[in-house]
């Protein structure tokens, strides 16, 4: 009768933790839904939302392993399992929102990195490679954010926007990139860059000591595009010219006459 009693005790305890917990399920559910209403914001609060998602994303998953603990319970005490399908709807709608804002987090982190940054420590290919990733993701979610509204769901108007925002900002940033590429180039010596000083009508720019794309683009690089193109593909031929010869050289140090 005690084991009884003892029984009866835990089922009701776990009965109390499962209402506990679809409580708690319907305020993630809640939280999911304000997304849908999230449109084009200031970077700082775009940060905020950011870390409401990845605050959500940890809740989630830790939902689905109480979840998980729930069910063990029910098996030990044989009995029905409970489904938790709302947790899986909810996991399954937060994921647009949770890659659009953590996307668009990550292109802004990075932006100011490569434009208040060491210049010298910019990797163009690396740029390239991101916002293309990034861009292909924003593409993505506009046309489901986008289905979404045709379907009538005015509030994903908001998510839809913000994918709008941010690939034209990634399209403006890639603009620079050629300039960056050039810029960046390993060929540039420091005579290659006392003429772009000249060019660029300022006192001679040391690459190795603090310059960053913003300092260059307050030198107003982006009106000096051709002349700086024409002096970064100089450096390259010449570049190109002595790693040929230090090849031929380092091949006749192995040459026995």
């Amino acid at each position: 009768e005690v084991l009884l009693d003892e029984e009866e005790s835990f089922k009701q305890q776990l009965q109390q933790d499962q209402d506990s917990f679809l409580v708690q399920l319907q305020s993630y559910a809640e939280n999911v839904e304000q997304f849908s209403s999230f449109g084009p914001c200031t970077d700082e609060e775009m940060d905020k939302r950011a870390k409401f998602v990845d605050e959500l994303s940890e809740k989630l998953e830790s939902a689905k392993n109480t979840a998980k603990l729930l069910n063990r319970k029910e098996e030990l005490f044989k009995l029905e399992l409970t489904e938790y399908a709302d947790l899986d709807a909810t996991i399954a709608a937060f994921e647009p929102f949770c890659r659009l804002w953590r996307t668009v987090s990550l292109f802004v982190a990075n932006c100011n990195v490569w434009t208040f940054g060491p210049f010298n420590e910019l990797d163009a290919n690396k740029i390239e490679a991101d916002i293309r990733e990034w861009y292909g993701v924003l593409h993505k979610l506009e046309k489901k954010f986008s289905r979404s509204e045709n379907d009538g769901d005015n509030k994903s108007k908001g998510p839809s926007a913000v994918c709008v925002d941010f690939k034209q900002r990634i399209t403006e940033f890639r603009k620079h990139l050629p300039i960056i590429s050039n810029l960046r180039s390993p060929g540039l010596r420091p005579r290659h860059w006392q003429q772009l000083s000249v060019v660029l009508n300022q006192a001679t720019i040391d690459p190795n000591k603090f310059l960053t794309f913003d300092i260059l683009q307050q030198f107003k690089v982006t009106e000096h595009t051709t002349e700086i193109e024409e002096i970064c593909t100089v450096a390259e031929k010449e570049f190109a010219l002595e790693r040929a010869l230090d090849s031929m050289c380092a091949e006749w140090t192995t040459i026995e006459f």
